[in-house]
């Protein structure tokens, strides 16, 4: 095909059409401008957002690695914190205007009125809330206890919080200390006017502001875990679990809440769209099937689902691992407890909340190697709170 020749105007213009000709041609290249401009606009314009309600301890990292994600995904995230805890009597912050795809917030901070209305459809671990006892670098005490504190008679300072279980830190340490109005009051005094030997204070400030750190094992039976909670409100619910999965990841989201001192829980490497690989013991069919297929659905991640009996099960793991296919390997185990008498011990128990197991339920098992750990948790988590539903 020959293409047109634009020398070749000359050739037939006229002057009487010369500024037709130019006219023509200048529309051509006006709309052709406005077209490459309309899909330039649209592709930096962010067609779909989340709304996200998160505690303000977490406002740095948080707008951090919103504006990462959006970057990468052309997703907005409109953020608003709040100060103080969602009590039993706060609630109707949820029912602003704004609907809110995702609270970002410790579990006590949480409302027992907004999880037990089945608000949330679940919820994926972020960081930890943590208090440590903090001294000057060049400190040389050593405890383990709160009760050493007391043995070598230093002065310890607290600011007045309570803990997740609702106790007081001076409930909690059962000795005489220095209260201060306020966390950065006490601070000051171990840093400047060195009046105090050590404190109670957030990992986080601590960390920050470069004290010797020790962890202490009735300071950490008190943490609590901030997780992103999603909500029903949540259109797309897969896009949620996305972000949250973005915020868990190590690789990603958690980096932003290292680089503010944050404490942070182990998570997945970042994958926006998961593959899990699952063997499910064919005695559990009816219920793991209609569970996978709606989790699968609501997380927005691909499923590789297995139901054998339980010689197939054992006889398809024991081929794999002796073959040059360990990729095949699946990443998560749903058995009877026979079933997991013989399974590798390459194979982990998933283990959480056993008070409330009567005995009937499925073992989880997830591989040892596996890169969809804390989405395993999640499967079964989510799996037995349903189990545990009564039938109607």
């Amino acid at each position: 095909m020959k293409l047109f020749d634009p020398s070749q105007i000359k050739t037939f213009r006229t002057p009487k059409y010369t500024g037709i000709t130019l006219s023509l041609l200048s529309m051509f290249v006006l709309t052709s401008m406005m077209v490459v401009w309309d899909k330039v606009y649209h592709k930096e314009e962010p067609l779909r957002f989340l709304n996200i309600l998160c505690e303000v301890s977490l406002e740095q990292p948080l707008i951090e690695a919103a504006e990462k994600f959006r970057a990468e995904y052309n997703i907005k995230i409109n953020l608003d914190f709040f100060k103080d805890n969602i009590g039993s009597d706060n609630g109707e912050i949820l029912q602003k205007n704004k609907a809110y795809h995702i609270i970002i917030s410790s579990e006590q901070s949480i409302s027992e009125k907004v999880l037990n209305l089945n608000r949330v459809i679940g919820s994926v671990p972020l960081a930890k809330k943590k208090l440590v006892f903090a001294t000057l670098p060049d400190s040389n005490i050593t405890i383990s206890k709160l009760a050493d504190i007391y043995d070598q008679n230093i002065s310890l300072g607290y600011f007045d919080l309570e803990f997740s279980s609702g106790k007081s830190i001076k409930e909690l340490v059962n000795f005489d200390m220095i209260l201060f109005k306020s966390e950065s009051e006490l601070l000051n005094n171990i840093l400047k006017t060195k009046s105090i030997t050590g404190g109670i204070l957030s990992y986080q400030a601590a960390q920050q502001n470069g004290l010797k750190i020790t962890m202490v094992d009735e300071l950490e039976k008190e943490a609590s875990l901030l997780s992103s909670y999603i909500l029903k409100t949540s259109e797309e619910p897969k896009l949620s679990f996305q972000f949250a999965r973005f915020l868990n990841a190590p690789d990603t989201g958690q980096q932003y809440f290292i680089k503010n001192n944050r404490f942070v829980v182990s998570g997945d490497k970042w994958n926006p769209n998961p593959s899990l690989s699952v063997y499910c013991e064919d005695i559990y069919n009816d219920f793991i099937d209609s569970f996978m297929n709606d989790f699968k659905t609501k997380e927005g991640i691909q499923l590789d689902l297995l139901l054998p009996d339980q010689k197939q099960l054992l006889d398809t793991l024991i081929s794999i691992s002796q073959s040059q296919v360990q990729h095949l390997i699946p990443d998560l185990l749903i058995v009877s407890p026979n079933t997991e008498k013989l399974i590798s011990p390459n194979f982990i128990r998933l283990t959480g909340n056993e008070s409330n197991m009567s005995g009937n339920e499925p073992i989880f098992l997830v591989y040892h190697q596996s890169e969809n750990q804390s989405l395993s948790k999640r499967v079964r988590k989510q799996s037995l709170n349903k189990f545990h539903q009564p039938a109607f």
